[in-house]
């Protein structure tokens, strides 16, 4: 059964370009513009048997949860949901990301050859 893959961030063409390269590695990917929508899709997949496999997110969007916040839901919530974050400030991030639970972290802009690696090892 093919993977399926939430992509959350709050810039449009990054989402798509990230989409982009899922479609190439053949998962089935869907996209969220913040934490909020990405939460409500979750619920409405997980209803529905189509549930992610795994959620890439942005921690600095605006509103509520942002991806630091969201992680730590899905984790709590969702434990076989895996997720891994990413952010253009990885200083400030990336120690945080870990303590939330998250899978992996990825500084923007993104490797996507290390991203397709981690995707492989953390689904496997």
């Amino acid at each position: 059964m093919q993977k399926r893959i939430l992509v959350v961030d709050d810039e449009k063409v990054f989402r798509e370009c990230v989409l982009e390269f899922l479609e190439e590695w053949g998962y089935q990917g869907f996209e969220a513009k913040d934490g909020k929508e990405a939460e409500l899709m979750i619920v409405n997949y997980e209803l529905s048997g189509r549930r992610p496999n795994l959620v890439i997110s942005d921690i600095e969007m605006p509103g509520h949860p942002n991806g630091l916040e969201l992680c730590q839901h899905i984790t709590l919530i969702y434990p076989n949901i895996k997720v891994i974050t990413m952010s253009a400030n990885p200083e400030a991030y990336e120690d945080l990301a870990k303590a939330a639970g998250c899978n992996a972290f990825f500084p923007k802009p993104l490797n996507f050859l290390e991203l397709e690696q981690s995707i492989k090892r953390i689904l496997s």
